[in-house]
């Protein structure tokens, strides 16, 4: 009799390792984490920022350079003000080619 209690315990030890050896039931323990801890958790989605700032607003101790245009940054204000005669100029000229009126605004579409 004690031979069949040491059998029947043996083949089933072996069938619960075997279960657990192919997966049909897992053996886990899924315990929720106490709130005080899943408070505590802080999540950055955009990453860490801890320096973002930290270049803002230096100077840079290279040269600038030239002006894509070829022409110089700083513009004289005689060249601005010739500037802005010609925009006005071309934008008049545009307004009688289309016959709009000078004195009244273009409605709004």
């Amino acid at each position: 009799m004690a031979r069949r209690v040491g059998g029947a315990r043996l083949l089933s030890s072996l069938l619960l390792f075997a279960l657990l050896a192919a997966e049909v039931a897992p053996l886990s323990w899924d315990l929720p984490e106490p709130r005080n801890q899943a408070g505590k958790i802080r999540v950055h989605p955009r990453g860490n920022l801890w320096a973002t700032g930290h270049f803002m607003g230096k100077k840079s101790l290279e040269p600038p350079s030239p002006s894509p245009l070829g022409t110089a940054p700083h513009t004289s204000l005689r060249d601005q003000r010739l500037q802005l005669s010609h925009d006005l100029l071309r934008i008049l000229l545009l307004k009688k080619a289309l016959g709009m009126s000078l004195s009244h605004p273009a409605p709004h579409i």
